[in-house]
């Protein structure tokens, strides 16, 4: 699971559903600090993975879809 220490300090502001790759996600819009940033969470191979960014929510999918287990393999 995610430690709750890296989740604690923000607000979810508004969540929906979609896809990374063929897996089921969870897309946040949450407050950290005040500022606006997007959330990216979904299991890949039983790990709990979760991105944030202020960025380009494009960026984040990006970033989500290179993602693997063991360095690439």
């Amino acid at each position: 699971p995610i430690a709750p220490e890296l989740l604690q300090g923000r607000t979810v502001l508004r969540t929906s559903r979609t896809t990374v790759s063929r897996h089921p996600a969870t897309l946040a819009d949450v407050l950290v600090d005040g500022m606006l940033h997007r959330e990216l969470a979904w299991e890949l191979e039983g790990r709990a993975m979760i991105l944030r960014s202020a960025g380009d929510v494009e960026e984040l999918f990006r970033m989500a879809r290179t993602s693997h287990r063991e360095g690439g393999r």
